[in-house]
């Protein structure tokens, strides 16, 4: 058995987070708020180290330009007060306009032209010939602007649900072995670290 204190105090927060399984209890509930408040804590020790390696360090050096991104997050503040809570609506603008042409162009070049770049392979494998008219059955299933006008498009598009549910459950069962994976691991940190008993 570990004489390690932090090992401890890990295994009994994983013993009371366990507990969820038997009913909703205290012992749970004080788990879960202590997982919140400390994520929170995190949270903002994280944003305060921020402000001052990005803010207040560079302008103790003279960087002017640094003033202008700090004044969009004080105007964030204004939220607290009815009052001025309009001045928010700058830095949210500048906040949301940013980000969004950030993430498109990322996703542009992701989603679109790789994606597409993706597709366009020699038919010289089953591999390639069933990833080629799995995208082909899947994107007639969701062309909807003309309709499915004859036999072999209703086949297309009945094939592509079937791909889009195989591929479905091959996602959930991944989430389930990572979920699994994650609990062994925990059952084995109770097991070895903790108490011992397995070597």
């Amino acid at each position: 058995m570990s004489t390690n204190i932090s090992v401890w105090i890990a295994a009994i927060l994983t013993l009371a987070a366990f507990s969820f399984l038997y009913k909703e209890n205290p012992v749970y509930r004080v788990t879960e708020y202590l997982l919140v408040g400390v994520g929170a804590a995190y949270a903002l020790v994280q944003g305060w180290q921020n402000v001052l390696t990005r803010c207040i360090e560079p302008l103790a050096k003279g960087r002017i330009a640094v003033l202008f991104p700090a004044i969009l997050g004080v105007l964030l503040f204004s939220k607290l007060s009815k009052k001025s809570a309009w001045l928010a609506r700058y830095p949210m603008a500048a906040l949301v306009s940013l980000g969004a042409s950030v993430s498109l162009r990322a996703a542009v070049q992701t989603d679109v032209i790789k994606q597409i770049g993706a597709t366009m392979i020699p038919l010289n494998s089953l591999d390639n010939v069933v990833m080629v008219f799995g995208t082909m059955s899947v994107l007639t299933y969701f062309f909807f602007t003309v309709g499915l006008k004859n036999s072999a498009q209703h086949w297309g598009a009945r094939l592509g649900r079937w791909v889009m549910m195989v591929s479905f459950g091959a996602q959930l069962g991944s989430v389930a072995m990572l979920r699994t994976s994650l609990l062994i691991g925990r059952i084995d940190f109770l097991f070895r670290t903790w108490l011992g008993i397995v070597k």
